[in-house]
């Protein structure tokens, strides 16, 4: 595995084909790196229990906080165990170096490969947008909030959508959410104008803020743009422009 230092951080570059993690997994290729704290890899078993194809996403910031907030992300997740709007987790090893989880691989990707089949069609876009819903409403219903919601954040499988990438996660009253109030991270386009602020918006983060940024996902599949910083209605129906702007009102 190749290091490349960046400052004071040391950022764990992408394992190389045929590496073995713990152990336990054979690294096949890589499958994405755009990750802000994490890398996936695609990975075959040692022992070739699984049938499926599988991916494993390591920490790449040898950093303390942000190897906790991979942590917290795992635990996350382990909330949502056999929930089916919530991504699953096959296996994971929070002691190792890097700290990693392992999840099935789904082969058509996010919801950006849906803009296509939206255009125009009403029935589909009320469908897979009612889907997004209720994946951030399981989220809501135990007081946890994703705060980086966008398409790429919703993977496809068959005709179900289910939200990932939990890395900038939080819950009321968690004692291992950002302490610092002027810390915010998230996607440009799709930020609440709270998070940017220095009273705390962000590590505050409640469910007006995840909705802010589901409008914005609307928004974006609809349009084609992936930095909607602005709404602009051109061909979206009246109605849901009107759902879209009272989602993103500040």
């Amino acid at each position: 595995m190749r290091e490349i230092e960046i400052g004071y951080t040391t950022l764990k570059a992408m394992f190389d084909k045929g590496d073995v993690i713990n152990n336990k997994y054979v690294v096949t290729g890589e499958c994405s790196s755009s990750g802000g704290m994490g890398t996936v890899v695609f990975v075959d078993e040692v022992d070739n229990v699984s049938s499926d194809t599988l991916v494993l996403k390591y920490c790449k910031i040898d950093e303390d906080e942000t190897k906790q907030r991979f942590r917290r992300e795992v635990r996350f997740l382990n909330e949502f165990k056999d929930n089916p709007k919530v991504v699953q987790i096959v296996d994971a090893d929070l002691n190792h170096t890097p700290p990693y989880f392992v999840m099935r691989y789904y082969h058509e990707g996010d919801l950006v490969s849906l803009r296509k089949d939206l255009e125009n069609n009403y029935e589909l876009q009320e469908k897979v947008f009612n889907q997004m819903i209720e994946c951030i409403n399981e989220l809501h219903i135990q007081n946890k909030y994703h705060r980086d919601i966008k398409p790429q954040n919703f993977l496809r499988d068959g005709d179900l959508v289910i939200v990932s990438d939990f890395g900038l996660s939080t819950e009321i009253g968690s004692s291992t959410a950002m302490t610092k109030s002027s810390q915010w991270w998230g996607t440009h386009g799709y930020i609440p104008p709270e998070f940017t602020m220095d009273d705390g918006g962000f590590r505050n983060a409640d469910a007006s803020s995840d909705i802010f940024m589901l409008g914005k996902s609307f928004y974006s599949l609809l349009s084609g743009n992936d930095n909607p910083q602005y709404l602009i209605k051109d061909n979206i129906p009246d109605a849901l422009f009107l759902i879209i702007q009272r989602c993103c009102e500040v």
